[in-house]
């Protein structure tokens, strides 16, 4: 009981937690904070493309990377704490023993297409013109 307790506070949590780190992103639009990351690489960037300080469309680059980073960010929190919540759901071994599960059935998965694209490609013949005709026309077009 305490268990499903403990689940539940993690994933109620984790919605606010990651709604607080996105709500960083409207924080930093209105420039009360930075972004990780993009603060650091951002005068690299200007320096290496010789651009010196914000104007037009690297203003309008910097917030949208800016905002990205803040939902990316919020995003990996909420999965994460997902993840937390299922290994104290299931323990450990069973968690790690669905996951191993499901990279199986993924892999069944990518096979299965991987063997219907191949058998398509094989029913269907190529269309369009071989790149050496091409070439080989080219050459004798240009020779006249």
């Amino acid at each position: 009981m305490l268990n499903k307790l403990i689940v539940r506070a993690i994933y109620f949590g984790s919605y606010f937690g990651a709604l607080s780190i996105a709500c960083q992103a409207i924080r930093f639009c209105q420039g009360n904070v930075g972004a990780p990351v993009i603060d650091q690489l951002w005068p690299l960037f200007g320096a290496i493309a010789g651009v010196d300080g914000f104007f037009g469309v690297h203003s309008v680059l910097y917030y949208v990377c800016g905002v990205g980073v803040w939902l990316s960010l919020s995003l990996l929190y909420r999965w994460g704490s997902w993840k937390a919540g299922r290994i104290v759901e299931v323990g450990r071994t069973q968690f790690r023993a669905e996951r191993e599960a499901f990279m199986r059935l993924a892999a069944a998965e990518e096979e299965r297409l991987t063997r219907q694209s191949q058998a398509r490609e094989a029913k269907t013949p190529r269309a369009g013109v071989p790149f050496w005709l091409l070439v080989l026309a080219f050459l004798v077009g240009t020779s006249l």
